[in-house]
């Protein structure tokens, strides 16, 4: 199913960014097995969960460092973001009609999404749930 949601997101090249990173938590899956299309994800040794957990604050304090550095230093902000990780929190505008968001969550409110986009599109259905109960409640009856 094809579904268009026009999108905006906070530039970090007209301001700067700030020290807030995504790192999963303890309780997120992080093994998958199985092959793909048709795996499960597990939730992973202590071991694991404590090299995830690390892995992330230290990259995200490396970076927030360089970066902080660079914008001290006078270095434009279009440059010196390049070293914030994909964990940095941004903002996020997404926009649509009722079928493009009826779309989106026929394919990203599934437990075969990533983790992190179920838990978005969960909080969708939740905004879409109250707004448009009529029209969630016949979709949700007919998908």
């Amino acid at each position: 199913t094809h579904y268009s949601l026009a999108r905006s997101e906070f530039s970090m090249r007209y301001a700067e960014a700030k020290p807030k990173f995504y790192v999963p938590s303890k309780n997120r899956k992080l093994v998958q097995v199985g092959k793909s299309l048709d795996y499960r994800r597990e939730r992973g040794t202590d071991e694991q969960k404590h090299h995830v957990q690390l892995a992330h604050e230290q990259q995200a304090i490396l970076a927030w460092t360089e970066y902080e550095e660079m914008i001290e230093a006078g270095i434009a902000n279009e440059v010196a973001r390049n070293v914030l990780p994909q964990s940095t929190y941004t903002t996020l505008w997404l926009t649509g009609n009722l079928r493009s968001w009826m779309s989106f969550l026929s394919n990203r409110n599934d437990p075969h999404a990533q983790a992190e986009t179920h838990v978005a599109a969960a909080k969708v259905a939740s905004i879409f749930a109250h707004h448009y109960p009529i029209t969630f409640e016949a979709w949700n009856e007919n998908r």
